[in-house]
């Protein structure tokens, strides 16, 4: 477990469902890698406009190691030693699973967030309703 934090420019949106779980180190093309027992899950739930407690799978910090492209602090923050800074990039990326999931409120304290969501809607009106099982 770690705790995440952004930028106070690059807040974090919150849905009501605001628990998403994303899996970007097991990817399969028929099968699913989302659940609380596969490899390479992520479980992200926003506490604040800048702060999000993030589970990771211990695989994830293993392969980081393996990789070497991430640095100690980085790899210390994924241990739940301190809050782990990210990027802009990866904020946009928790905050568009904060609209996939959402079913039907997502709220922020900034008005120009909501500019992913209207991007995401445009894109794929099926975001309107959030991810519901079949």
């Amino acid at each position: 477990m770690g705790l995440a934090s952004s930028r106070r420019r690059d807040p974090f949106l919150i849905g009501d469902s605001p628990v998403t779980l994303h899996n970007s180190l097991n990817q399969h093309a028929f099968k699913s890698t989302i659940g609380l027992g596969v490899r390479g899950i992520e479980i992200n739930l926003p506490i604040s406009k800048t702060l999000t407690l993030s589970f990771w799978c211990p695989t994830i910090g293993a392969f980081l190691r393996s990789t070497g492209l991430v640095s100690e602090s980085y790899l210390r923050a994924l241990e739940g030693k301190h809050a782990m800074r990210i990027t802009p990039e990866v904020t946009r990326h928790l905050n568009a699973l904060q609209v996939a999931y959402a079913e039907r409120f997502v709220y922020s304290n900034r008005k120009e967030s909501f500019d992913l969501v209207m991007q995401m809607i445009t894109a794929d009106p099926s975001f309107r309703a959030g991810l519901k099982d079949g």
